[in-house]
């Protein structure tokens, strides 16, 4: 996948995408992020990205010249432009078709009786071999060659044309946005590419985000001094679910929230810690047991600090649960959303 990060302050991305998980998949080349800073495309001979709104209000917006041109510089245009493009490319298209079927027809005929089948290897290797003062008549081995060399050009160049028509999915951090969950972040992994805009100040000027068609995303119902944390959020819940990027493709299956509950408590060694134990059903080695133990820990969990997502889950899942799952999550389909947490063996404390 392919980032690009239209920000006034690039530095802030340095450490974030070069370190950790995120920054062993862009060595590997499985994630490809260009940072771009807005201010170096000002026209102003002071450097200035921002204004004051119109009609008066706190604060300064973020001009629509430096973004503009910060956009062109990746190759993003306004939509009607793009829409503009596409037609003539439409036009130019039908005619070339026709000056290549004439040329086709003068030349195609005689030439290739005359010339024959030896006329289609004139290849690189041959005019090497020609150049080196070894002229000779083409092999079988410098047909495969240049077959083989016509195909991967062939290639190269179909999955250029693949990746420059994929349209970037352009984005735009503010609090008025879609609020970013998992089901937006799944989404947001199937793109090719990305383009992230980080407002500051007061926002940007709206005929930015009209002309470009941004669509506004939200981390969250509170203000933050810029769209930076916010892109950055957006990156590492994103760029997780592409394949390749954890280590194990299993890992986020189990995860809070991916899974419709939050996670269970886990433990490591030692497996007693200045007088606190590790619950003993996870050191018995009763796997069913531990099983049913982290799934009463994640419904008491989830019932006492997100009884939205619990109900959510129980509507779609209980009826697929097995006997021994439904009796630990029977009570709850009652509305008992602060219910005591489930004993070491999977069911619930009695009071």
């Amino acid at each position: 996948m392919k980032i690009d990060i239209l920000t006034l302050f690039p530095e802030m991305f340095g450490g974030v995408l070069s370190a950790g998980v995120i920054g062993r998949a862009a060595e590997r080349g499985l994630l490809d992020f260009r940072v771009s800073d807005i201010r170096g495309h000002t026209e102003d001979k002071h450097r200035k990205a921002d204004d004051y709104p119109f009609g008066g209000g706190a604060g300064q917006l973020l001009s629509a010249q430096p973004i503009f041109s910060a956009l062109r510089s990746i190759g993003i245009e306004p939509q009607g432009k793009r829409e503009d493009k596409g037609d003539k490319g439409d036009k130019g298209d039908k005619g070339d078709k026709g000056d290549k079927d004439k040329k086709g027809d003068k030349g195609d005929k005689g030439d290739k009786d005359k010339r024959g089948a030896a006329d289609c290897v004139e290849s690189p290797s041959l005019r090497g071999a020609q150049r080196r003062g070894n002229p000779r008549r083409p092999g079988l081995q410098d047909v495969f060659i240049d077959c083989f060399a016509s195909l991967a050009k062939t290639a190269a160049f179909s999955h250029s044309l693949t990746v420059s028509f994929s349209p970037a999915r352009l984005i735009y951090l503010s609090p008025r946005g879609r609020l970013l969950d998992q089901t937006l972040a799944e989404e947001l992994a199937h793109e090719n590419a990305l383009v992230l805009l980080c407002g500051h100040y007061e926002g940007v000027d709206q005929r930015v985000l009209d002309a470009f068609g941004f669509e506004e995303v939200s981390i969250g119902d509170y203000i933050l001094t810029g769209g930076e944390l916010p892109s950055m959020v957006l990156i590492d819940t994103v760029c997780r679910l592409i394949p390749g990027v954890l280590g194990s493709e299993a890992s986020h299956a189990e995860e809070s929230v991916y899974s419709g509950l939050l996670e269970y408590p886990q433990y490591t060694r030692p497996t007693s810690y200045e007088g606190m134990d590790v619950p003993a059903v996870l050191v018995s080695g009763d796997h069913l047991k531990i099983a049913l133990w982290n799934f009463g820990q994640s419904l008491a969990l989830t019932a006492k600090r997100r009884p939205d997502l619990l109900r959510k889950w129980l509507e779609t899942h209980f009826g697929g649960l097995d006997k021994k799952r439904k009796q630990i999550a029977a009570p709850y389909v009652d509305g008992q959303e602060a219910a005591p947490l489930p004993t070491e063996e999977g069911g619930r404390e009695k009071k």
